[in-house]
């Protein structure tokens, strides 16, 4: 392709650490901010509404139904809760990273919900299947799980050598339900990424080490001059 040009990289043959052989690549782990956050989580919501129909009415009632539960379970004072309560609702809409786990959380409660899953059932025939219902919430559930347990401040050794064959689960999962249908799909380098996290923990310890979120903070100013350039 005339687009694609070969360029050497000067740091590729640099070695950086005893721990890893792969030079410069070896020394980018992945994160969670860009990666899940704000990678496999809007993703996960996007492909649910796609798959209800983005512009349909059980989408619409699913959109509102979602935002009613979300003032219900709201976190009051407790920041350690995720935030739940959106006023635009959860189907659209381009959010803070932190913002994605209550939205997962929120969606979560609406397709476990009485109410939710005969708005599916009714109003779009995919959902008839009450397997298909069955998927999405062991999905959203074990999404849940997983961002709570790599946003631990420890993790013990057992734990993280035996991870690799339950993140491989998380992305057959995410490949089964939540696989798109425009683009490149799931050919992503992030999706790929979640098979080098364990070694990444096992190099650099725990996600939050190598977590951007903070830094992300210090440079909100930039951000809003440089969108006007």
């Amino acid at each position: 392709m005339l687009s694609q040009q070969n360029l050497h990289n000067a740091f590729h043959r640099l070695r950086f650490g005893a721990h890893t052989d792969q030079g410069v690549h070896g020394t980018c782990p992945l994160e969670m901010l860009h990666a899940i956050l704000l990678g496999h989580f809007p993703l996960m919501r996007d492909v649910f509404f796609d798959q209800c129909g983005p512009t349909s009415v059980s989408a619409k009632r699913l959109n509102t139904l979602a935002s009613e539960f979300g003032c219900l379970v709201s976190r009051q004072s407790d920041r350690d809760i995720p935030k739940t309560k959106f006023s635009a609702g959860i189907c659209r809409g381009k959010l803070m990273a932190k913002e994605y786990t209550g939205i997962i959380l929120v969606l979560l409660v609406t397709i476990k919900s009485p109410r939710g899953q005969e708005i599916m059932k009714h109003q779009n025939t995919r959902f008839q299947n009450p397997q298909i219902i069955k998927n999405w919430i062991m999905l959203l559930e074990t999404s849940l799980l997983w961002i709570e347990w790599l946003q631990s401040a420890e993790m013990p050794l057992k734990d993280v050598e035996r991870c690799p064959k339950t993140f491989q689960n998380i992305m057959y999962l995410m490949k089964r339900i939540s696989d798109r249908t425009r683009g490149i799909r799931l050919k992503t380098t992030k999706f790929h990424c979640i098979l080098h996290m364990p070694e990444d923990m096992m190099a650099y310890g725990v996600p939050m080490e190598v977590d951007t979120r903070f830094n992300e903070m210090h440079h909100k100013p930039s951000e809003a001059a440089a969108a006007l350039t």
